[in-house]
């Protein structure tokens, strides 16, 4: 005959000498069977309450003051510790901070800043306005200073005025600006063969005389005869020349 009885061996009623399974087979499974528990098992039939492992609220921020290793569940209950200036002012203020660090703190120093200035602080890491350069504060000086805040005229270098022209007689190497002063020699007579339209101081000695009139020779074997005795015969001054050619003749 079959003995009947429980015939799976992870059952607590196992029965070995089982060869037919009567379905009473008393199953166990050891485990956490807190369901608010990390561990929680949901197919365990019998409670190991030593084995729950519930979640620990806490800080879970290891930079915090109040960080818990243990936690497992942040609760935003972390205080970050950050040590900083929190002087009003001060270069380096952190708003942020949360430990006030009076030595950490560092002031800005007023001064003048400028390289230039008589009296520039090197260590300012602030300028105040308060530089002082000298220099010249004329703006039609040739060495005018637009960063100068004092100076007198001895500072300046104003413009030369004088004749700029190197062929003038009053040239002035050192002048900076022409005055229009300028002087030229030379032969102011218009009708001379070396007259100087520049020139304003009359040299008459200079003067070359006017080219000479052709000869009556020229003029007898350019002039048609009957003009020559046409002038010949009239005895004016007047004359005297003839125009011909685009030239201007003479009788002797």
């Amino acid at each position: 005959f079959p003995v009947v009885g429980c015939t799976n061996s992870l059952a607590s009623n196992y029965l070995s000498t089982a060869t037919k399974d009567d379905g009473q087979c008393a199953i166990f499974i050891s485990g956490c069977m807190a369901s608010s528990a990390t561990n929680y098992n949901s197919l365990a039939t019998l409670n190991s309450a030593v084995s729950c492992v519930f979640p620990v609220s806490g800080c879970t921020n290891s930079a915090a003051s109040n960080y818990l290793p243990t936690a497992t569940i942040d609760d935003n209950s972390c205080v970050i510790s950050i040590s900083g200036c929190k002087q009003a002012g001060a270069t380096n203020y952190r708003s942020d901070a949360t430990i006030a660090n009076v030595s950490a703190c560092i002031f800005p120093v007023l001064g003048c800043s400028n390289r230039k200035a008589d009296n520039y602080l090197s260590a300012a890491t602030e300028d105040d306005g308060s530089c002082q350069i000298k220099g010249c504060m004329s703006l039609v000086a040739l060495n005018y200073d637009s960063s100068a805040s004092y100076g007198s005229e001895a500072d300046c270098q104003f413009p030369l005025p004088g004749c700029t022209d190197t062929v003038a007689v009053n040239f002035l190497s050192s002048a900076d600006i022409d005055d229009n002063s300028c002087q030229w020699e030379g032969c102011m007579d218009s009708t001379a063969k070396n007259y100087n339209a520049k020139a304003n101081i009359a040299i008459k000695s200079t003067c070359s005389p006017p080219s000479s009139p052709p000869t009556s020779r020229l003029l007898t074997e350019v002039v048609p005869v009957s003009m020559r005795r046409a002038l010949s015969e009239s005895g004016n001054a007047e004359s005297c020349q003839v125009e011909y050619g685009g030239c201007t003749f003479y009788l002797p």
